[in-house]
């Protein structure tokens, strides 16, 4: 159902634990405080082209 291999959850460093880091817990509280739907679908696109480059990158 959500296509990533079950280890994802029990490995260290997986990406549940980068989701639960502080960093991203701030980001995910600091989004959802931006009222503006068009900065925040350009924010969006911003992390999602940064992470597609880093994704590129290993």
């Amino acid at each position: 159902m959500l296509q990533v291999p079950l280890a994802t959850f029990f490995e260290p460093g997986s990406t549940v634990d980068r989701q639960r880091s502080p960093d991203s817990l701030e980001l995910i509280r600091l989004f959802g405080s931006i009222r503006d739907p068009g900065l925040r679908r350009r924010i969006l696109t911003l992390v999602q082209e940064a992470a597609s480059r880093d994704d590129s990158a290993e």
